[in-house]
């Protein structure tokens, strides 16, 4: 995905997390914008 920050456009990673409920039915219970995919992203995330 493409961010304006600070004037310039830069490319952040977007991770959404989903489950499917006792329905059978997919939710979303997450979302974050981090600069990229990495660990400590993931770390700081979950």
């Amino acid at each position: 995905m493409k961010v304006r920050k600070n004037g310039w456009v830069v490319s952040v990673a977007v991770i959404i997390v989903c489950v499917v409920n006792s329905d059978g039915r997919w939710e979303i219970i997450g979302m974050g914008i981090g600069e990229s995919e990495a660990k400590a992203f993931w770390l700081a995330f979950l």
